[in-house]
């Protein structure tokens, strides 16, 4: 290793075209990751460029006011990355690095070792190479990978280990010969709060030679904080919560914590295409709202359809109509859970039951104009129920 390139050596195949393909991606997309200089297949060999020394051997030099400035830099940089669709699983001192930046304004910090992380966009096709360990990892995290490997142990027809504290030992060969799909670490629900668990710990080990200032300003409540939540609205609330309490800390202490710099890519189609995503989010957010809206108008069409035309309801209409009521308690009920899946089934339920009613309008009546424009209307809002994220 030099301070111009980094060389890293993977044990198999699988691992080092995994970690090619996140890095070309984050680096087009300008991440806070380092750039994938070179790529050797035969010798599973990758070059990239030097991004500073790990935080783990640089948390006892660093002084308060530099692990500030350090920390909002880590939260922003894992948080653009989770934005960027790669969810790494294992954030830790040890994979995160930190240099000085070009502009003088302190340090950015880079994320490293995407071989335990998730996307859509690269599918899993073998366990994350990691155990779970339930002292530390978040309990949804550790579920999932023991879930995963009890499926490797079986396929081999071997005893799924009790005790992951002790060493465990796999065989490589093993690993490369097994596939999977719909592994149980890719279904994760609160993805977010996962990687703020880790990114907990994180802080409590960069910030733990200085114990009497973080008890002083109460950092450590704010660092907890992001423990054990099951819910990514939350855990996007207690993000921004340590973020104003850090830089309510520096300015306390006599120092100044940088305002962060968007991480935009200077090619013009990829800046197109970040300020696309940024204004889609407001959109996203609250498009399960505007959904629930215009059910509840097409529902009320409906049924002045029936009153003005006179339908005479049979028992099929009843039944649906009072299975609809229920349908929407308990959508009303997950729209204030928040519950991804089941908002999304309860909602494409509800557009079924209208393209039934309105279908029952034409059969009777024989008018096309208003069942075919609210047909439309359910069509377009089920297919877009169908690609909202959860």
């Amino acid at each position: 290793m030099n301070e111009v390139n980094f060389e890293k050596c993977f044990d198999n195949s699988y691992s080092y075209f995994r970690e090619i393909q996140i890095l070309t991606y984050l680096n087009q997309r300008n991440a806070p990751v380092p750039v994938l200089l070179k790529g050797s297949a035969k010798e599973k060999l990758i070059t990239m460029e030097f991004v500073g020394e790990n935080l783990y051997d640089q948390r006892n030099v660093l002084s308060f006011q530099n692990k500030l400035v350090i920390s909002l830099d880590l939260i922003q940089a894992v948080y653009f990355i989770y934005e960027l669709g790669i969810l790494h699983y294992d954030i830790a001192l040890r994979n995160l690095t930190s240099k000085d930046n070009e502009l003088g304004k302190g340090s950015r910090v880079y994320v490293i070792d995407f071989t335990v992380s998730t996307s859509s966009n690269f599918k899993l096709q073998k366990p994350l190479w990691i155990l779970p360990r339930f002292d530390k990892q978040h309990k949804v995290f550790a579920d999932a990978i023991s879930a995963d490997w009890n499926k490797f142990f079986k396929f081999f027809n071997k005893n799924f280990p009790e005790n992951f504290n002790e060493i465990i030992e796999v065989s490589r060969q093993n690993y490369e010969n097994y596939w999977a799909e719909n592994l149980n670490v890719e279904r994760i629900q609160s993805p977010l709060s996962v990687i703020f668990h880790n990114v907990s710990f994180a802080l409590e080990e960069l910030f733990a030679s200085n114990a009497t200032e973080i008890k002083k300003y109460n950092l450590d409540k704010s660092i907890y904080g992001m423990r054990n939540i099951y819910d990514d609205t939350i855990t996007k609330k207690k993000i921004e919560k340590i973020k104003d309490h850090i830089r309510e800390i520096s300015e306390n202490s006599g120092g100044s914590v940088p305002t962060p710099v968007p991480l935009i890519s200077s090619d013009t189609v990829s800046v197109k295409r970040l300020i696309n995503v940024n204004n889609f989010i407001p959109l996203e957010k609250y498009e399960r709202y505007i959904h629930m809206a215009l059910l509840a108008i097409l529902f009320y069409v409906a049924d002045r359809g029936y009153f003005h035309n006179q339908i005479s309801i049979n028992d099929l209409d009843y039944y649906t109509g009072l299975f609809a009521g229920l349908t929407w308690i308990t959508y009303l009920i997950l729209l204030v859970t928040r519950s991804g899946f089941g908002l999304k089934a309860f909602n494409v339920i509800l557009c079924l039951q209208l393209g039934y009613f309105f279908f029952r309008i034409f059969l009777e009546t024989g008018k096309f104009a208003l069942p075919m424009i609210s047909s439309i209307i359910t069509l377009v809002i089920m297919i877009r129920i169908v690609f909202l994220k959860s």
